[in-house]
């Protein structure tokens, strides 16, 4: 899934986030040296489920990251499905 995140937005990934703050990973800009967090990534893994199981733990997702809102960057979802696989992946701004 960071891989997608890599490849769909202007962004890297520079850090793991602190537990418990809603999102996994901190974000920043690809060309910027001083690695400053720019947006948030939450991702999920589904063993083997259905498209309604990947909808439903996106949802739950985007929920989760809401209770970092306060920091006003975009946040990033990606959920896999590893059986087939496939994913969904999306942001919140």
């Amino acid at each position: 899934m960071e891989l997608l995140a890599l490849k769909l937005t202007d962004y890297t990934i520079i850090e793991k986030s602190a537990r418990k703050n809603g999102f996994d990973y901190w974000l920043g800009d690809k060309d910027d040296i001083l690695f400053q967090r720019k947006a948030r990534l939450e991702v999920s893994g589904i063993f083997n489920g259905k498209s309604k199981d990947i909808n439903n733990r996106y949802r739950v997702k985007v929920k989760q990251t809401e209770q970092s809102d306060s920091l006003k960057i975009p946040a990033y979802v990606g959920i896999v499905e590893f059986s087939k696989p496939i994913a969904n992946f999306g942001s919140r701004k």
